[in-house]
């Protein structure tokens, strides 16, 4: 068993972790033990949720001992702080896309994961596509012949289905 925390949960797809993360320490794989956000109501209803502590700074994540990942889906601008801290901490994590807000920060946390040699990766999910590790395969094998050009999309309904409208009733799922 593994003990986590979620450190921040204003990413769009946080309800998604919850989701994820309960189903996990329901089968008895993992624990999460803290949710820290610095909107309170936000770090509250995950906790709530996952039957964790709320706490009221992520300092107390990186002293325990007993803490060995954390799942950081906070705003990106918080990033670089929180990756590094991880890193120095020995923090294992996986963090929500994207990574930094510009090269300079993410060549600093990939510095700083580097240095302290824990695993991470980072919430691209895409890649583990089975239709894109299949076509990587095939394109791979010659299937396609030579390829001069590619072009997708990867599109939701967010913006259609109000995923983005202000909550102001909501703060825990307001994801603008």
């Amino acid at each position: 068993m593994v003990t986590f925390a979620l450190i921040g949960c204003a990413h769009i797809h946080t309800p998604g972790f919850i989701k994820t993360l309960a189903k996990r320490q329901q089968a008895g794989e993992i624990k999460v033990k803290y949710i820290w956000d610095p909107t309170p109501a936000r770090a509250q209803a995950a906790a709530a949720e996952l039957g964790a502590k709320f706490i009221a700074t992520h300092g107390r994540v990186w002293s325990d001992d007993e803490v060995k990942a954390v799942v950081i889906c906070s705003e990106t601008n918080l990033h670089k702080k929180l990756v590094t801290t991880a890193a120095a901490a020995g923090k294992h994590m996986f963090v929500e896309k994207p990574l930094g807000m510009g090269s300079k920060d993410s060549r600093a946390m990939a510095n700083a994961i580097d240095q302290a040699g824990v695993l991470f990766t980072t919430g691209y999910f895409n890649r583990g596509n089975p239709m894109h590790r299949f076509i990587k395969k095939e394109i791979d094998a010659g299937s396609f012949g030579k390829i001069t050009r590619v072009r997708g999309s990867n599109v939701h309904s967010g913006a259609l289905g109000g995923w983005f409208d202000a909550k102001p009733a909501d703060p825990a799922h307001d994801w603008r």
